[in-house]
């Protein structure tokens, strides 16, 4: 049937429902008049004449946030559901669009939203964003142990802490261990990439509850830690981790100090990139990850606080580094860095184009970039 006589129809059916008084007539003519539109949106709807493969494309390409929020129903995924019946079914059955949340930890709601979302996925590899405050995880327990149970899946993994301080009480993993759904599951098998970050100074995060993470995940490749991360207490040896496959380490501490004590506890045999500031490590700690790890380091971004631990912690121990990124140099750590490599390195002339100096030494080359503050240092 054509588009003109699908319009006919509805017309038609909606002068006979307008004089018709019997319940069950009218509910017959309803029930035609909702054939005959979806019929009629079939046609005109773009989106119901393509392959569903295709169809289901362009609805992942509608997802703009990382992380989308199950309240936003102005936004996709949820947008989708509330268009069409057809295009609510499509969405329903594509899993990858239900793959990625972000959720506030403590919201009851949220829970009841995680649980859905996780079902609509079924065994697609998952996103999750968490943020709140995780001073108390008993608070949150059934959220807890709803995570821990598809940790199989996870894939990516973001936790913002806002409250204040370093995180205490009871954490994700000993809650886990006291629930029976839990005990017996697989690890973080999946797990690449881990997101830290808290909203206030000095905020942040026990070395424990890292370090018991990352035993979970023995697959991960990148971390990202934008807050604090002290223990003041004793950290039992048994949370050493060697962790093979991480090529990407970066950590931006939220507040000034040191906050190398995590260093002791890691082995990196495959990193790649490291992002952190001298500030905030001591030459010892980091000599020590270097020595135990001899990575495969090709490019470093720090601060130009100090030439000796850039030297002897970096140059000295890490003969594949490729590239340096210096945040915010003053004038006196250049000179004093070039003074310090000038027996092994040849050092050219800053370019005014590019803003660098060149150094080789037995082949292989490193590059001295003059970064801005807005890399963070």
């Amino acid at each position: 049937m054509s588009a003109e006589a699908l319009r006919a129809r509805i017309a038609k059916l909606d002068s006979e429902i307008a004089v018709k008084t019997d319940l069950e007539v009218l509910k017959k003519l309803g029930q035609e008049k909702s054939l005959a539109s979806r019929q009629l949106n079939a046609i005109l709807d773009p989106v119901e004449r393509l392959p569903v493969e295709i169809s289901s494309e362009i609805f992942l390409q509608s997802i703009h946030q990382p992380f989308p929020r199950p309240g936003a129903r102005h936004q996709a995924p949820m947008l989708l559901l509330h268009i069409c019946s057809a295009w609510t079914t499509i969405a329903l059955t594509v899993p990858a669009l239900w793959a990625s949340i972000e959720i506030i930890f403590h919201a009851a709601k949220d829970l009841n939203a995680l649980r859905i979302w996780f079902q609509r996925a079924r065994q697609s590899p998952l996103s999750v964003s968490l943020w709140g405050h995780f001073d108390d995880w008993n608070r949150s327990r059934d959220m807890a142990v709803t995570i821990l149970g598809h940790g199989g899946q996870l894939k990516h993994l973001k936790i913002y802490h806002d409250g204040f301080g370093i995180s205490k009480g009871p954490n994700l993993f000993e809650i886990g261990k006291k629930s029976p759904i839990v005990k017996s599951l697989p690890t973080f098998a999946m797990l690449e990439t881990l997101n830290l970050s808290c909203g206030k100074f000095g905020s942040g995060f026990p070395v424990p509850q890292i370090l018991q993470l990352l035993h979970l995940a023995p697959n991960i490749v990148e971390i990202n830690i934008s807050a604090t991360v002290r223990c003041r207490t004793p950290i039992p040896e048994d949370l050493r981790v060697v962790l093979p496959r991480l090529r990407r380490l970066t950590l931006h501490p939220s507040d000034p100090g040191k906050h190398d004590q995590i260093f002791n506890y890691f082995s990196l045999p495959a990193l790649e990139f490291l992002c952190v500031p001298n500030t905030a490590v001591a030459a010892g700690n980091l000599q020590g990850v270097l020595q135990r790890s001899a990575p495969p380091l090709q490019e470093l971004v720090t601060d130009g606080k100090s030439v000796d631990v850039l030297v002897k912690g970096y140059f000295d121990l890490v003969p594949s580094l490729e590239r340096l990124t210096i945040g915010d140099p003053q004038s006196k750590f250049l000179t004093d860095f070039c003074a310090a490599v000038t027996d092994s390195f040849a050092v050219l002339p800053q370019s005014p184009q590019s803003h660098h100096r060149a150094l080789w030494k037995d082949g292989r080359s490193c590059t001295l970039f003059e970064a801005s503050r807005s890399r963070g240092f």
